[in-house]
């Protein structure tokens, strides 16, 4: 494929275009051929919004070859909105996004991170599910009220089904919740989970297409950034000379810069997935490949900065990096409600019992803080005990779980606690009180506790506070709440990716 960079834009003027690209297509005046869309997984987290960037920047108009089609990247948040609340409930990757585009070539193309400006400017340049849903609905008003049915292209990133299947059997067919008239034809896959076998053979994708389902690298954006460079799209070449055109900003320089700015966002995923290449268990080569790479694209990026007269740029730290976007995500919970950080990094399954033919529903939380910090943020009253306050947690949770109709919720933390040591807990419960249901969650407890290396949870710091959440949180016995359980988690190398599949097996079986 051609590796000419000279037509490239800064990556914020392809997200300004690929938004109001996909706004003229609604509305009928798109000159070029339909978009693809290119959609991240429905916890909408950094991994699966910045794959999904990073591939659609690197293969718009470019795939398939001879005929290349515009793609567009959607976050997938079926009830958020870009701009301010977007903002709010991602802050890592705005603050990402500000760090990989803030010194662009003109100081006019710096944007602030804080602000009323900062939330028309994302608003303008980003686009969810739920600002998908608006354009449709603002179109068919202006169509006189006339419904209709839409078929989009979509590459899928950092997942391999979606969530709701055709009814019409066709492979690869299928739609999300709060979308129901958009039907998504999947044309290509990069995935790092397990193969839910929706995703049609590659040979039967059109040409140029991927079909990449490769469970192991700690983060898809690192397959992405490896299938981009193998197949040309990405070339491991300097986009410029660094030593030509010094003082100007020609088009391969440019290129350099935009090329910098791309690889700062897409590093930003990767060290964040493997906390900067540390995480023992879930680092591969091809993280670290991904790693070695982007980082060249950024020094390169930066040396044409200096080279520029007018520019004043600082010296690359991808330890300084990574501290911005980790602080900005660990913070961010503390001006959330409970049930906002349950549904920040949110994925959901339905699975069938093999036994029973019942339909199980599934949903997994991922939380950057303990167990404890849940309790304690649970009630804001200064009155509240400990009992009080996980009771009002369980409250919440099951709030938060018949919202989404949920049979069986299961929360797992990862944190690093006050000795500085990684720590990983899972609270899993059947709020859905049928014993068929209970019996099988506990089944997933005897499967499941040696691989995961389960062990009872406690506090040994307040062993007394410890005792009366754990009294609380856990309820053992068939019962009118459900069973649930508490527990540390001691091998840490497991996250959600490899103990979902468990829960599910186990549910399902």
């Amino acid at each position: 494929m051609s590796t000419d960079v000279s037509s490239r834009v800064g990556l914020l003027e392809f997200l300004r275009r690929s938004h109001a690209l996909q706004a003229q297509y609604i509305a009928g005046h798109a000159s070029s051929s339909a978009p693809i869309h290119v959609l991240g997984n429905t916890s909408a987290d950094l991994d699966s919004i910045i794959s999904a960037i990073t591939y659609s920047y690197f293969a718009n108009g470019r795939v398939p070859s001879g005929k290349g089609r515009p793609h567009v990247p959607l976050i997938n948040l079926i009830d958020v909105p870009s701009g301010s609340e977007l903002r709010r409930l991602r802050p890592e990757f705005v603050t990402a996004l500000w760090w990989a585009t803030n010194t662009d070539i003109s100081e006019s193309a710096n944007w602030q991170i804080d602000g009323h400006q900062a939330a028309n400017f994302l608003r303008e340049r980003l686009l969810t599910i739920m600002d998908l849903k608006a354009l449709l609905r603002e179109h068919e008003r202006a169509e006189g009220g006339r419904l209709k049915e839409w078929n989009f292209d979509t590459t899928l990133v950092d997942w391999n089904a979606l969530p709701l299947r055709s009814k019409d059997g066709k492979p690869g067919r299928g739609s999300i919740e709060n979308l129901l008239d958009v039907h998504f034809d999947v044309v290509g896959c990069i995935d790092h989970h397990v193969d839910e076998d929706f995703v049609p053979p590659a040979d039967s994708l059109p040409a140029d297409n991927l079909r990449i389902v490769q469970p192991g690298p700690g983060s898809c954006t690192s397959l992405v950034v490896r299938e981009l460079r193998s197949r040309g799209l990405w070339s491991d070449k300097p986009a410029a000379d660094l030593y030509g055109a010094v003082g100007s900003v020609g088009p391969e320089n440019a290129a350099a810069i935009y090329e910098a700015q791309v690889a700062k966002l897409a590093l930003a995923a990767i060290l964040i997935d493997t906390t900067n290449l540390t995480s023992e268990g879930k680092v591969t080569d091809v993280d670290r490949d991904a790693v070695a790479f982007l980082e060249t694209k950024i020094e390169h990026g930066y040396s044409i900065h200096r080279s520029l007269q007018t520019a004043q740029h600082p010296q690359w730290s991808r330890n300084a990096f990574f501290d911005a976007i980790q602080s900005a995500k660990q913070n961010s919970l503390d001006f959330l409600t409970t049930e906002e950080i349950l549904g920040r990094d949110y994925k959901e399954w339905m699975e069938t019992s093999s036994t029973s033919g019942t339909s199980i529903r599934l949903g997994m939380c991922s939380v950057v803080k303990p167990i404890s910090w849940l309790v304690e943020k649970a009630s804001t009253s200064t009155s509240s005990t400990i009992r009080d306050q996980t009771k009002q947690l369980l409250s919440d949770i099951q709030d938060f779980s018949q919202t989404r109709e949920l049979d069986v919720v299961a929360i797992m933390t990862a944190f690093v606690d006050a000795n500085g040591q990684f720590q990983r807990e899972l609270l899993v419960w059947s709020v859905n009180t049928e014993e068929g249901i209970q019996r099988l969650v506990r089944r997933f407890a005897e499967q499941s506790s040696k691989e995961l290396e389960l062990e009872d949870w406690t506090d040994g710091d307040k062993p007394t506070v410890a005792e009366e959440i754990r009294s609380i949180l856990n309820s053992d016995t068939s019962s009118t709440t459900g069973w649930r359980h508490l527990w540390h988690q001691r091998d840490l190398a497991k996250s959600r990716k490899q103990v979902a599949p468990l829960l599910r097996k186990a549910i399902s079986t």
